[in-house]
């Protein structure tokens, strides 16, 4: 895990397979790993050209320590390991916190958390084209240049520098259950840039609501890291009450999670096979990280037009009712398909019989 460029395993709609490694304040905060196999089947390779603000040196993505309006422009190498021209497209990147509650670094978000006053794609663009050619046995260097806001802030800034292949892409086929998934590989180089370390994290829960994720229903609790700081390691357990009732409705639990700065994400605590109901309810959120812990409550409520819709909705209960529906639908299409062969054979029949 010391190498400065991290390939990433993408289905066709570009989606992120693998994560990069958070840490907080120490002498690595991004690390990017890749194999000798995997670069051979990417086909290429990136590397940065790390300047003198580094924070810590041995770190190979950009860690760079910046002052307000300061101006600089940074550097990066691909190389091509094949034997004909590729192109590569690059792009910046700002990070937030995904649905799994990780820090994502691969893609752009439709809406950043309303805390982010400097998004890394505002700060940084690219010196010329966003695809360049790399010719065949050899190396391209390009670069960017960042451009630090007015104002003084305290924290961090992250993101990422994003290249992928848009030639004939090396592609890897997987066969699973019935499906075909075609994956192709991408590389992020972490971007983290300092002005101040003195920022303590902090959590807020926005909001809670019933809602859907994938087709499971359960109960959604929006948490939002307004701070400037990445926020590690960190186990969020939630647990939902009845308004003046005793006793646990449901209860989820998730470790390991990061957050990215000024972000948030939607914890889910999904209900599998038991019911929504309406009702009025109360949801206690425990958060904790490697220094830091947190006490989030909120009161909210599930009306009884929502949890008849997403206990219709949602995939995770297939018995009863629901089972006998889709028998029942099943039952009509084949009886419907009966009637329309019969109808073709008599008609076919009399047609014949017409004829002869």
């Amino acid at each position: 895990m010391d190498s400065c460029k991290y390939p990433v395993r993408q289905n066709k709609k570009i989606l992120l397979l693998t994560g990069l490694l958070i840490l907080l304040f120490g002498s690595s905060v991004l690390a990017f790993g890749e194999s000798e196999q995997e670069e051979g089947m990417v086909g290429y390779s990136v590397a940065a050209t790390i300047p003198e603000n580094q924070i810590h040196e041995e770190n190979t993505f950009f860690d760079l320590k910046m002052e307000p309006k300061q101006t600089q422009q940074i550097k990066a190498t691909v190389f091509n390991s094949t034997d004909q021209d590729i192109v590569v497209e690059t792009a910046i990147h700002t990070a937030y916190t995904s649905a799994t509650g990780q820090i994502e670094y691969g893609k752009d978000i439709n809406k950043f958390d309303a805390s982010l006053k400097y998004r890394l794609k505002d700060l940084l663009k690219l010196d010329g084209e966003k695809r360049i050619t790399v010719p065949a046995g050899g190396k391209k260097e390009i670069s960017a240049t960042l451009t630090m806001p007015k104002e003084y802030f305290q924290g961090v800034l992250l993101g990422s520098w994003y290249f992928s292949r848009v030639d004939n892409l090396p592609k890897e086929t997987h066969k699973k259950k019935g499906m075909t998934i075609t994956s192709q590989y991408s590389y992020a180089i972490g971007i983290k840039l300092t002005e101040d370390h003195e920022v303590v994290p902090d959590l807020k829960l926005l909001d809670v609501e019933a809602g859907m994720l994938n087709y499971h229903k359960g109960v959604f609790a929006k948490i939002q890291n307004y701070k400037a700081v990445i926020v590690p390691n960190l186990s969020i357990e939630g647990i939902i009450t009845r308004e003046d009732e005793d006793g646990i409705v449901k209860q989820a639990k998730l470790e390991n999670l990061q957050m990215a700065p000024n972000s948030n994400f939607d914890f889910p605590i999904l209900y599998d096979k038991q019911k929504l109901e309406s009702g009025d309810y109360h949801l206690r959120i425990k958060a904790k990280s490697e220094s830091y812990s947190w006490v989030l409550d909120q009161d909210f409520s599930i009306s009884a037009k929502k949890a008849k819709k997403y206990n219709i909705e949602s995939l995770d209960d297939t018995s009863g009712k629901k089972m006998i529906n889709i028998a029942l639908i099943f039952g009509i299409a084949g009886v419907i398909l009966t009637i329309l062969i019969v109808l073709l054979i008599v008609l076919i029949y009399k047609r014949v019989k017409r004829r002869r």
